[in-house]
């Protein structure tokens, strides 16, 4: 996460300061302690917290670190998603990261059934993992419309054998809240995968795999990236088919 080739264990309050300076990421590095405060409306003694959890002695050093960090590569918008993206790849050598993918996969591999939900740019990558994995792993489908499916004929018989895999970046859709929130899906294995730890989706899911990147928009569109959720569809498929064959 920025600076630091590792994973950060971010609480609410921390994780909110992470994603102002990430979105400001060229701003940051010029504000001082007290207009971080301001802008993110917390205290000077949070701000410092956080320059810690980062491997800071204090926010100067901090915000040295961030500066040398976009000086290694071009200011663009562009570049600094590249960054950004790069940056999240290198989670998959992380051991925490790499442990909490191990439990979805293992989610994965109880399930006689897959189903996918996501809406938009998501549920383009659903229908795209529906396939891959019923090609690798087990029969999958995929669902950009949960609260007008069929899937309420048969959820409560089936629930059990179910494995739900949402993909949402800002993780806050209703439609698919309620989904997962309802009652009948209680025995299914829920695993999100969504831009950050602390969505409605996430803290719902029985496993959750964050990716943490900048969010964008257009348009009222939300143009974000989806890179990092392919990838992980595509590590999950992978590794859920290679231990699938050491089984066999």
């Amino acid at each position: 996460m920025l600076f630091l080739k590792k994973d950060v264990a971010l609480d609410d309050l921390e994780l909110h300061i992470y994603k102002f300076v990430i979105a400001n990421i060229t701003k940051v590095p010029y504000m001082r302690i007290r207009e971080l405060a301001s802008e993110t409306n917390v205290s000077t003694t949070s701000i410092l917290r956080f320059c810690k959890k980062f491997e800071c002695d204090g926010y100067s050093e901090f915000k040295f670190k961030l500066k040398n960090y976009l000086q290694e590569a071009p200011e663009s918008s562009y570049d600094t998603d590249i960054k950004m993206i790069a940056s999240f790849f290198d989670k998959f050598s992380t051991p925490s990261y790499v442990e909490n993918l191990d439990l979805a996969i293992n989610e994965i591999l109880a399930a006689d059934f897959l189903i996918f939900i996501g809406k938009g740019a998501s549920g383009m990558i659903a229908s795209y993992a529906a396939q891959l994995f019923s090609s690798l792993v087990c029969f999958s489908i995929a669902v950009d419309d949960p609260e007008n499916t069929f899937l309420h004929e048969f959820k409560r018989k089936l629930a059990s054998h179910i494995c739900l895999i949402v993909l949402s970046v800002n993780g806050e859709h209703q439609d698919i809240v309620d989904f997962i929130s309802d009652q009948s899906v209680a025995n299914s294995k829920v695993i999100a995968i969504t831009n950050t730890s602390t969505s409605t989706l996430a803290k719902l899911a029985d496993v959750s795999i964050a990716y943490y990147i900048p969010t964008k928009s257009h348009n009222h569109m939300n143009i974000t990236s989806q890179v990092p959720a392919l990838s992980i569809v595509e590590y999950l498929a992978k590794k859920a088919y290679n231990r699938k064959q050491e089984s066999d």
